[in-house]
């Protein structure tokens, strides 16, 4: 598809990709329940915000969780009131427009086939379906860490556009307000560089990458340093999910009420500084005296991120669903996993531009393996998974077109003698 069709099909299907999202929060109107588990944080944070007491969960200032979240929401209950339901049909706007973001990371790395495919695939994702209906940071997240890669992408293929190292590290770092999870993700992508010479020419335009990814995130250190006296880039919870995905009595498990009460019981009545610091202690005392427990823990967290289906309802109480449903969930998420890795088998690799999604992939992996794994933790990376999901299904579709072909001609001879 070219010129004018092309372009009408790509927002054809981004208005499918909203359109199902819609369907669903009409359909399941009781899905993302606003006053329960990370939901009912942010919401608390957004209404002081509206009511001039700060970024503050109960009155004070708080280093809970990320900033730019509950500042979105903030936003939007200021402008427009507070009513969930505009949050939700915002965020799948988002999710629209991550699409057509995701669409053009698949059209530059591999073409405009595997580009449409892969907007189907978006389209069609059980996950990407359900998140947004969730008062939760993914689906922010998600497009900005997409416009991030696309612009790292960008900047890998052309290195002498500086300006899309600059981008990306903005990017990055505005995503990174969002969810601290990537935080790191430039100190890992330098060690790359280090490690692999045919990286290492860039190391210039990664210092640039670099720094502004870090005057990004400076205004909110320093706030937190003047409120806390800490350096903190992003928000505290680094002890605590290090804690509850190495406490080996609860198999490195979220167990809600059970966590909760036995981070209580360590440190209870502290404030979330020195709870995260007593709590990141006890998981290095932990992980020290237990190596090899720990080593197969690790192996099961890394079964959990990647092959685990959602089983648990957002209040973290085990749901009763049908056995026809986790299946069909299953069987979804295993063949978009095959696809990936044909797509992967017949990708090039010496494009170092290809190698982008990968190391994200590499580095989402090992934090949480590290810390604390579950299916949600690994959304960010499903639009990239689709991407090289979607080059394995072209690459089936191409074979079997071939033999097809192979065949009719082949049956055609056999006529003709």
């Amino acid at each position: 598809m070219k010129g004018i069709s092309s372009k009408w099909a790509i927002l054809i299907l981004c208005g499918f990709v909203v359109a199902l999202r819609i369907a669903f929060i009409l359909i399941k109107p009781e899905i993302g329940d606003p006053l329960w588990m990370d939901s009912l944080n942010y919401n608390r944070i957004a209404h002081n915000i509206m009511i001039g007491n700060g970024f503050a969960i109960w009155h004070t200032p708080t280093v809970f969780v990320a900033p730019l979240y509950p500042l979105f929401l903030a936003g939007i209950y200021k402008l427009f009131g507070v009513h969930y339901i505009l949050v939700k049909v915002i965020q799948i706007l988002l999710s629209g427009l991550t699409a057509w973001i995701v669409f053009y990371i698949a059209k530059r790395l591999y073409n405009e086939t595997v580009g449409f495919i892969t907007l189907v695939l978006f389209a069609l994702h059980p996950a990407l379906i359900a998140i947004p209906a969730y008062l939760y940071n993914e689906t922010l997240n998600i497009l900005l860490l997409c416009v991030a890669i696309l612009f790292l992408i960008r900047a890998f293929q052309e290195p002498y556009k500086w300006l899309d190292w600059a981008l990306a590290g903005f990017f990055l770092g505005v995503s990174t307000l969002v969810k601290g999870s990537t935080q790191m993700f430039p100190l890992f992508l330098l060690g790359i560089m280090l490690c692999f010479s045919a990286f290492r020419r860039y190391w210039r335009k990664w210092f640039l990458f670099f720094m502004v990814f870090c005057m990004v995130l400076i205004p909110w250190t320093v706030r937190n340093y003047i409120h806390f006296n800490v350096f903190l880039p992003v928000a505290t919870g680094s002890g605590e999910v290090l804690w509850t995905g190495n406490y080996l009595p609860f198999d490195g498990e979220h167990r809600h009420d059970e966590t909760i009460a036995k981070i209580d019981e360590l440190a209870g009545g502290k404030s979330l500084i020195e709870r995260n610091r007593i709590l990141a202690k006890e998981a290095k005392k932990m992980i020290l005296e237990n190596p090899w427990a720990i080593m197969r823990l690790m192996m099961k967290k890394f079964y959990r991120f990647w092959f685990q289906v959602y089983k648990n309802v957002p209040t973290g109480y085990d749901r009763p669903p049908s056995l026809l449903f986790s299946l069909g969930l299953g069987i979804i998420h295993l063949l978009v996993l095959i696809t990936a890795v044909i797509g992967m088998i017949r990708t090039h690799w010496r494009r170092l531009d290809i190698w982008i999604p990968v190391l994200f992939g590499a580095y989402y992996t090992a934090i949480h393996v590290v810390t604390l794994a579950t299916p949600r933790y690994r959304l960010p990376l499903i639009p990239l998974v689709l991407i090289f999901s979607s080059l394995g299904i072209s690459v089936i579709l191409s074979n079997m077109k071939v033999r097809f072909i192979h065949g009719r001609k082949a049956k055609e001879n056999i006529d003709e003698i």
